[in-house]
């Protein structure tokens, strides 16, 4: 084999290898989040809904980079009229026994602990079977309890979001975190 041929060879061996063990890039998250998504958030997802309406993604990362989120008291924050707004709640979270697994159609969600933790269950449609048919006044779908979907821990390192496909089960205790301060960021989809 000749010389060159080796070397052109191993070099893209070493590419190859390279792209292969390289960690995952930055994803299609908007630069100059100061809170990053956690780990289980569905990037492909992402993608399709951030390019859906750029606009109002935008608008609900700006408000979710605050850096008074801590000192705002609860209530409701209008962000673009009705297609974008937060509610921040600062209350016990809930046992788990009396917690529920809900989805909603017309908006998707954005959760994030700003103080203190909590658990949240994050399903696929597939996976629950429904108790309460859609009500579009509240805009939600309530769901039994079918022992599947996977929790998580969320705290201030990052925020989850859970698309309409993604049954939730929000707001259940972590022992030793009675009261919690969270942000919930409503987007409208398309």
């Amino acid at each position: 084999m000749n010389y060159r041929l080796l070397c052109q060879a191993s070099l893209g061996f070493f590419l190859l290898v390279s792209f292969a063990l390289r960690p995952p890039g930055p994803g299609p998250w908007p630069k100059g989040l100061k809170v990053k998504p956690d780990a289980s958030v569905d990037r492909a997802a992402f993608e399709k809904h951030y390019q859906a309406d750029k606009v109002l993604w935008d608008k609900a990362f700006e408000f979710l980079n605050r850096k008074d989120l801590a000192t705002l008291p609860p209530g409701k924050y209008p962000i673009e009229r009705e297609d974008v707004f937060a509610t921040i709640t600062e209350k016990p979270s809930k046992e788990f026994s009396v917690s529920e697994w809900e989805s909603h159609r017309k908006y998707l969600d954005i959760h994030y602990v700003i103080t203190g933790r909590q658990k949240l269950g994050i399903a696929t449609l597939g996976q629950l079977t429904v108790r309460e048919a859609y009500d579009e006044k509240r805009d939600v779908i309530f769901y039994n309890d079918t022992g599947k979907g996977k929790y998580y821990i969320a705290g201030p390192s990052a925020f989850f979001i859970c698309y309409p496909e993604n049954p939730h089960r929000p707001d259940i205790k972590v022992p030793g975190y009675d009261t919690v301060k969270k942000l919930v960021i409503k987007i409208r989809t398309k």
